[in-house]
């Protein structure tokens, strides 16, 4: 009887965690080097990436709605590009981009530094 009850929980749990992750938006996050970004123009413009040096560059779309974080600060997006040429004259850093999948367009920028 015990068993029984053990094998319910556990299959309740698996159910539940499938359910859980169908709810979540699939998403990636792309960490390349500040050298290997190309921001974007205007809010509804697009972001470049390369994923390493010899890579070719591919081109993600932004929303007004996507985030440019600095250090975990919130700002807009001219403010953050000016950020961003700043750090590049200090040497390289990492700028994380994270593309929600399912409607195909950016979430956040991130990048960390001086």
């Amino acid at each position: 009887m015990k068993m029984i009850k053990t094998l319910a929980i556990a299959i309740a749990l698996t159910f539940s965690i499938s359910a859980y992750a169908e709810g979540m938006p699939p998403s990636k996050t792309f960490e390349v080097s500040i050298f290997s970004v190309r921001m974007p123009v205007s809010q509804n413009g697009t972001i470049s990436i390369r994923e390493c040096e010899n890579c070719d560059y591919h081109s993600l779309r932004v929303t007004p709605d996507t985030q440019y974080l600095l250090n975990g600060k919130a700002m807009k997006l001219d403010r953050f590009r000016k950020a961003l040429t700043e750090m590049r004259q200090h040497g390289d850093t990492t700028v994380n981009v994270k593309r929600d999948d399912t409607s195909n367009t950016v979430v956040n920028v991130r990048a960390y530094g001086k």
